[in-house]
């Protein structure tokens, strides 16, 4: 049984402000914490554990503490929730908000802060204004950290399965996660198609990038691997044809989740799902105000934000192209310094699991090698 709101209010202010830790790095004069990673609350029930109040008080409350080789980290959460941001008066309330919180960290010499896309998105579409307001942070939302996670688990995927020169299908390339993604699979040569919804947007991306893309979903044909990196039709995914005698291979990489509960209880034995995002160190330690806990994998946002700040302290120089808005637009030279970043710190991938349960990855020495026709695309 949880605590009581008002008592895990307490607690939390209660560590915030006499975290044993944070004392320690300001009396060295040293910022009590590297880097933030600021989001909303999910729902009301998280915002009053909290916040006392709903508006007014504090724009900022802490949910979460993250300490990696020397470099601490938090997760604060802003005073409104992912309902509220969805609605035009919630977006005029949290701009303020979001404001006052990155003054306040400024001021206390945070160096890295990651934003989801939903508040990025209140200061133009590439964040750019963000980053002329407030020059001393560094700013991101954890993309290149999942691009180069989804890589990696579709490597290991291949390596344990057994599956060679697979036909690879990305779904969300009107997303710059599946954008990202699929030019980077591109680039090392792999069977690719890339699906989005919004042809317009699908075709410009196909014609600036060269990667094949099919807008009519259900022109598709066969595939051996799905990277899901948006919302999925879950009617149209069930149609989706794997070789014959195996699942179809989906790794889902979107956030929030793109395939729903519901469709993987609908194609149980037709799909197998594994949940990629997530990374883990063995000196990583995370916990909520009041307990650390260690061994516990911690989302790709967050670890890039701690990888950010490392890579800050040892090479001044190396966080180029992070500046000036960029580090919202992932690129292949952001993917090499964040992949080189996580292999200094230890950061790799945690077992595979699928809805927060252990999944073994399929072995399929026996089809080795994807043989199927080819298939109509559209290449501009």
């Amino acid at each position: 049984m949880g605590l009581p709101a008002a008592l895990c209010r307490a607690a939390r202010h209660l560590i915030d402000r006499v975290d044993a830790g944070s004392l320690w790095r300001r009396w060295q004069g040293r910022p009590a914490v590297d880097a933030v990673c600021l989001r909303a609350a999910h729902d009301d029930t998280e915002r009053r554990r909290c916040f006392a109040r709903r508006v007014g008080g504090e724009p900022t409350a802490l949910a979460r503490r993250y300490g990696l080789a020397g470099v601490r980290g938090q997760t604060r959460l802003l005073n409104l929730t992912t309902a509220e941001l969805a609605t035009r008066s919630g977006r005029r309330r949290a701009r303020p908000l979001l404001l006052e919180a990155l003054q306040a960290l400024q001021q206390q010499g945070v160096r890295v802060v990651a934003l989801p896309e939903t508040l990025q998105r209140l200061f133009g579409r590439e964040g750019r204004g963000l980053s002329a307001r407030f020059p001393g942070l560094v700013f991101t939302h954890g993309l290149n950290a999942r691009v180069c996670l989804l890589g990696q688990e579709l490597a290991r995927l291949l390596q344990v399965s057994g599956l060679r020169r697979p036909r690879l299908l990305v779904l969300g390339a009107c997303q710059p996660l599946g954008q990202a993604l699929a030019e980077r699979l591109q680039a090392q040569g792999h069977d690719l198609l890339a699906w989005g919804a919004g042809r317009a947007r699908l075709l410009a991306w196909a014609q600036r990038s060269s990667v094949a893309v099919q807008p009519v979903f259900e022109r598709i044909g066969p595939v051996d691997v799905v990277l899901v990196c948006g919302p999925v039709p879950a009617s149209q995914l069930v149609r989706l044809q794997p070789g014959p005698g195996r699942p179809l291979l989906l790794l889902d990489g979107a956030e929030p989740a793109g395939v729903a509960a519901g469709t993987l209880r609908t194609a149980a034995g037709r799909l197998w799902h594994q949940r990629v995002g997530q990374c883990q160190a063995p000196g990583l330690r995370q916990g909520l105000a009041w307990a650390w806990r260690s061994g516990c994998p911690v989302p790709a946002v967050v670890a890039e934000a701690l990888a950010l700040v490392q890579l800050l302290a040892r090479q001044p120089q190396g966080l180029q192209g992070f500046q000036d808005g960029q580090g919202f637009q992932p690129s292949a030279a952001q993917q090499f310094r964040v992949a080189r970043a996580f292999a200094e710190l230890g950061l790799d991938l945690p077992p595979p699991c699928s809805r927060g349960r252990p999944v073994g990855i399929p072995r399929l020495a026996a089809l080795v090698e994807s043989a199927w026709p080819e298939v109509s695309v559209t290449q501009p």
